[in-house]
């Protein structure tokens, strides 16, 4: 699925804050995807080169540091509300301190 893309607002500055979100939104969506992926190593290798190949593009043209915050944007909700699930709680929230083991069969 090919996300809606950032569309120009105005020239400058905000038109590639925009495509930024959106890029950033997609990265999101892909840490979803890898966390819950079931698929065989071998197509986890190829994906993995291809995102080797995409980070090198990216950083082509690389600056010393970041220049701004991107801001969350929602485009769709993540992977688990997609899937009408809920993620379960050790996923959402954040815990103060070291949490200990997750039980035996627990998906956390």
């Amino acid at each position: 699925m090919v996300p809606d893309l950032a569309q120009p607002q105005e020239s400058g500055d905000e038109t590639r804050l925009a495509a930024l979100a959106v890029l950033a939104q997609q990265v999101r969506d892909l840490v979803d995807a890898v966390v819950l992926t079931d698929v065989p190593e071998k197509e986890l290798t190829a994906v993995t080169a291809d995102l080797v190949a995409l980070t090198e593009r990216l950083e082509a043209s690389r600056r010393a540091g970041p220049g701004f915050r991107l801001p969350r944007v929602r485009t769709g909700g993540s992977a688990w509300a997609r899937q009408g699930r809920r993620a379960p709680a050790c996923a959402t929230a954040a815990p103060a301190r070291a949490a200990p083991a997750a039980p035996r069969g627990s998906r956390c």
